[in-house]
């Protein structure tokens, strides 16, 4: 099961990050295989990626705490999703996690 997790707060995040069994309260999205095949496809990550160095890979989880990372990730949404139609509703959904981790200064998980 694919998902994008924000958590509700930065104590939230460390809490988990410093014992993964902890139950994070937070927003998710859990990613269809056809939404997270239109993802991977869209070269959102990879653009990502090619820019920070941070590499959200299938089978991994992956941490982003750095809100200028964050804001980083949500200009590439912004502009990959509105010229690309498939990616409208799905880049809307991310979106609007990413404005959450954003404006909760928590961070986002990826677990794929």
């Amino acid at each position: 099961m694919k998902t994008v997790f924000v958590p509700l707060s930065k104590e939230e995040m460390n809490y988990y990050i410093n014992d993964v069994n902890h139950e994070m309260k937070g927003d998710r999205q859990v990613l269809s295989e056809k939404d997270f095949d239109t993802l991977w496809k869209s070269g959102i990550l990879n653009k990502f990626y090619q820019d920070s160095d941070i590499f959200i890979d299938d089978y991994e989880m992956t941490i982003i705490e750095d809100i200028s990372d964050l804001i980083f990730l949500k200009k590439i949404l912004e502009d990959i999703s509105i010229v690309h139609y498939k990616l409208f509703q799905l880049g809307k959904k991310i979106l609007s996690l990413v404005n959450l981790a954003i404006e909760r200064e928590s961070g986002m998980i990826f677990f794929f």
